[in-house]
């Protein structure tokens, strides 16, 4: 019996927010090189990375311990661990480094490949709704 339920929409939300994730990483520095060609001025957003790392563990966390309780699979969340582990990693990088902007492209393209392990465990071992 599991303690916590499964909701597949918790890894959808994961994927969706893993993507925006990398789409950030990879337009803002193109936005903030053309924002003053274009007469604009961009914040850096440094103060966002956090927040959305806090979410990603938050969702990946519950989407992973609710999927390893419905099919018992550990791979998912292993994979999800090691995105969150580099989008953790970006943070540190990011007050000393260059590389954060890698880091957390590469942690949202695996946290998410961890949360589609855990929708398809998840809908091969009970018969999924959708």
């Amino acid at each position: 019996m599991s303690f916590v339920p499964y909701h597949q929409h918790l890894d959808s939300g994961g994927i969706v927010a893993a993507c925006v994730c990398l789409l950030h990483c990879a337009l803002m520095p193109l936005v903030v090189v053309a924002a003053p060609t274009i007469g604009l001025s961009v914040p850096g957003g440094e103060w966002l990375h956090l927040p959305l790392v806090l979410i990603a563990v938050l969702i990946g966390g519950y989407a992973m311990s609710a999927g390893v309780a419905r099919h018992r699979q550990k791979l998912p969340a292993a994979i999800a661990a090691t995105g969150v582990l580099l989008l953790l990693a970006s943070l540190a990088e990011n007050q000393v480094g260059e590389w954060s902007e890698y880091l957390a492209s590469v942690g949202a393209i695996i946290l998410a490949f961890g949360h589609i392990k855990n929708m398809r465990a998840a809908c091969e071992c009970c018969s999924c709704t959708s």
